[in-house]
């Protein structure tokens, strides 16, 4: 069993098919899928109860940077403004396969550095265009 983090619960990680049949979202998805166990994480408490109950998902007993190295993968759907730090964080924490919803950043100074330490690290970053392009 893979162990899956989901950090953020709005739209693109749980709510764009929270009610239907359709799998658009990550949380749905990684539920769905019997290989995976799903934690959600999300600084809404109320969303993220939501989303954890909707999915027989775990929530979170500990801070984020102390829990994040015990995933195989990790899904970064929160506000673009806070990609950054959650990819650092999870490099950082050598998490086998990362996800990450675009924009990764809006700021360039931001993106060389998460480049300098992608390099150093040996994550596997996947981002959303590249379900695009395949």
């Amino acid at each position: 069993m893979f162990k899956a983090l989901l950090i953020g619960c709005g739209n693109i990680g749980a709510l764009y098919d929270f009610d239907n049949t359709q799998i658009l979202t990550h949380a749905k998805g990684y539920a769905l899928h019997p290989a995976f166990e799903l934690t959600v994480f999300d600084i809404n408490k109320e969303l993220e109860t939501q989303v954890a109950n909707r999915y027989k998902a775990r929530t979170l007993k500990a801070p984020i940077q102390q829990v994040i190295s015990h995933f195989d993968c990790v899904s970064i759907c929160s506000p673009t403004d806070t990609h950054s730090s959650f990819l650092k964080e999870a490099m950082k924490a050598k998490i086998p396969v990362i996800i990450c919803e675009k924009p990764i950043s809006n700021k360039s100074e931001e993106l060389e550095s998460l480049e300098e330490s992608y390099f150093q690290h040996h994550s596997k970053i996947i981002d959303s265009i590249a379900y695009h392009h395949q």
